[in-house]
């Protein structure tokens, strides 16, 4: 994770975070130092955010359109919600710039 991306997150999760990168490299997995990333992970959370936003409606928002028989909590239903206001553009933009920044995992020798 680069230094960038560390700073303002709790130190046990960076911890943590740490020792299952020791445990990877134990088993042998080469472990590399990234200097950057093509995205911040605010601006991937963002991206994904979309994503979900709107897979989550199309699969539940029936449910949370109908206020009364809705028995998700506050928090979950403006989230399924947001679904609602995602245009097709947006769910196919968030989904392409997501693909585009994958890379495939690199195989041993």
């Amino acid at each position: 994770m680069p230094r960038r991306e560390r700073e303002g997150v709790a130190p046990d999760i960076l911890a943590s975070f740490d020792a299952s990168l020791d445990v990877l490299a134990n088993l042998g997995v080469e472990v590399v130092q990234l200097d950057s990333l093509p995205l911040s992970f605010a601006a991937f959370a963002e991206r994904t955010g979309t994503i979900i936003a709107a897979e989550g409606y199309s699969v539940v928002g029936d449910l949370c359109d109908q206020t009364e028989s809705c028995r998700w909590t506050r928090d979950v239903r403006p989230r399924i919600l947001a679904g609602k206001r995602v245009s097709a553009r947006q769910y196919l933009d968030a989904l392409g710039r997501a693909g585009a920044h994958q890379s495939p995992i690199r195989r041993g020798p």
